[in-house]
């Protein structure tokens, strides 16, 4: 996304400056990439201990098939 935007409003100058801009806006996301990793995991872990506990009191979930 960051390529399209800059190709989009012209502000590749040359291949320098193009490779510059590219890699600034990629390397400015790794760090945000990583914390919503981590933040995902993390809930998804909260989320399942939640789950389990529920399902532990409450009897858990019965199916019946004929």
């Amino acid at each position: 996304m960051p390529v399209l935007a800059l190709v989009g409003s012209g502000g590749l100058a040359d291949v320098d400056a193009a490779v510059k801009s590219v890699s600034t806006a990629v390397s400015a996301d790794i760090a945000s990439v990583a914390a919503f990793g981590i933040g995902g995991w993390i809930a998804g872990w909260v989320y399942a201990w939640i789950a389990n506990w529920v399902l532990k009191a409450t009897g858990g979930v019965t199916l019946e098939t004929k």
